[in-house]
């Protein structure tokens, strides 16, 4: 109290402190609310639970038993009475006594209680002693909803049945009477609002117990899900940790390959390339003194230089190799179709000599690329149909199958006799030469600079050989 009195500036030693809903005072250990006002209403109740909260908040545990002195009370709306169902509270209330000074209080109380079951023993009395006496017995704690001695007449019977209906107990019926005059009239509405609300309860009841198993089913299958998920999770952190590593590993290799096959490149060109002139420079300083020797070292020499274009050759490609997966530094829009007659341009001679057929789609498009890694992909799939192909009437298609998304889809085939069935899954393969093949690098290639692009390439056969490819064009950021 001393604590309510300082949080409200009610002098000490006053004995009551005035809250929004009356005045509350101490009795040997009971809080004793009396209400000053005919009608409550929800804000006046929300601010003195204020105080209670504030008082509750500064001192802990407050809890006492309670008197209800409902004074003047006529009438509590039904959003005070949801309200002050909060004075129920255990922190803030042991044992509550609602002491009623008549039937209209009386009726007024059971609704109040009957809108939430109590949380705390209650007791409903229009005794206050009795009241003092129950909620100082730390030993009764027994419910008691106590109604007016029964006056015999009809208007208390119909009082004590609105105060059961009120308690709850909706199977409550009021005696009609064979006056059927405005009492009676009153008995029978009684009657009939108890029915529907008796229904609606029921439906209510059955309501919240299909809710409940549902919420019980949900929250379970929630737990299950949320289990499966973090489990899932958990595999998927360690998946992409794992392949983290892959990656990271793989680029290593990769970078250390791109330098390895540039030192060996470089370190095998230049030798080469000494060979080759010294090669030159010895077979003028040779003059043999007969004829098949001439001819020998003539051949000898022949061999010498083949080999070194061979190996010129190998190292070339091997170096487009350790480029062809390298991210090009700038990129612009490239005419395919300018491409692709470069490529045959500069191979015009080779394919006239060899009576190749060349047929062209007049629109293959533009793509954000690499001249360079487009020129690699069309020349080493030109160069591939025509080095494998010797007979005569070799024909060549070049066409685009539309855009993708992101990029276009090509082919590029020939009707030549195909790639045999045992090979073709091993055509991209670095170094996979076959039974036709020159380094084995002209394909790995171009499957590279197909993936750089973040494209797909297939090789098969129909009528010759046939590749499949699709180029998306590179993000310029």
């Amino acid at each position: 109290m001393d604590e309510m009195n300082k949080e409200i500036g009610t002098p000490e030693g006053s004995g009551k402190i005035q809250t929004a809903i009356g005045k509350v005072s101490l009795d040997d250990g009971v809080a004793v609310i009396e209400i000053d006002k005919k009608k409550l209403a929800h804000e006046q109740v929300r601010d003195h639970f204020s105080l209670l909260l504030g008082v509750s908040q500064q001192s802990g545990n407050i809890a006492m038993p309670v008197l209800m002195d409902m004074g003047d009370l006529e009438w509590i709306g039904i959003e005070a009475r949801i309200c002050t169902v909060e004075m129920m509270r255990p922190e803030w209330t042991r044992k509550m006594a609602v002491y009623y000074r008549n039937p209209v209080q009386w009726v007024v109380a059971t609704f109040f209680v009957g809108i939430e079951r109590p949380r705390v023993p209650m007791m409903i009395t229009g005794d206050r002693e009795e009241a003092i006496r129950w909620l100082k017995d730390p030993a009764d704690v027994s419910n008691s909803f106590e109604g007016p001695a029964p006056s015999g007449s009809r208007p208390g019977g119909t009082v004590s049945a609105f105060a059961k209906v009120g308690l709850g107990d909706l199977s409550t019926r009021a005696d009609v009477s064979e006056a059927m005059d405005e009492l009676d009239a009153i008995n029978t509405g009684l009657n009939m609002l108890a029915e529907e609300l008796h229904a609606v309860s029921e439906t209510r009841d059955k309501v919240e117990e299909e809710w409940t198993k549902n919420r019980e089913l949900l929250e379970s299958l929630v737990r299950e899900r949320t289990a499966e998920v973090k489990e899932v999770n958990e595999s998927l952190k360690l998946e992409i940790a794992i392949r983290k590593r892959a990656e990271e590993r793989l680029e290593r290799i990769n970078a250390e390959l791109n330098g390895f096959a540039h030192m060996v490149s470089h370190d095998l060109k230049n030798p080469l390339t000494v060979i080759d002139t010294a090669a030159e420079v010895v077979s003028r300083m040779v003059r043999p003194e007969k004829e098949k020797d001439a001819s020998d070292v003539a051949e000898l020499f022949t061999v010498i230089k083949r080999n070194i274009e061979k190996a010129g050759a190998l190292i070339e490609d091997l170096l487009m190799l350790a480029s062809a997966g390298q991210v090009p530094e700038s990129l612009k829009d490239v005419d395919v179709g300018d491409i692709v007659r470069r490529v045959l341009e500069d191979r015009a001679e080779l394919i006239a000599r060899r009576g190749v057929s060349v047929t062209v789609d007049q629109h293959l498009g533009e793509l954000p690329a690499n001249e360079t890694h487009l020129y690699q992909i069309f020349s080493n799939l030109v160069d591939n149909a025509i080095q494998h192909n010797h007979g005569k009437g070799l024909a060549l298609t070049v066409n685009s199958l539309g855009p993708v998304e992101g990029g276009r889809r090509y082919t590029v085939c020939d009707n030549g006799v195909g790639i045999p069935e045992d090979e073709i899954d091993k055509v991209f393969i670095p170094f996979f030469k076959g039974a036709e093949g020159q380094t084995g690098i002209g394909l790995s290639i171009v499957e590279k600079i197909v993936k750089l692009y973040g494209g797909e390439i297939l090789a098969f056969n129909d009528g010759g050989a046939c590749f499949d490819f699709t180029i998306r064009g590179l993000d310029r950021g």
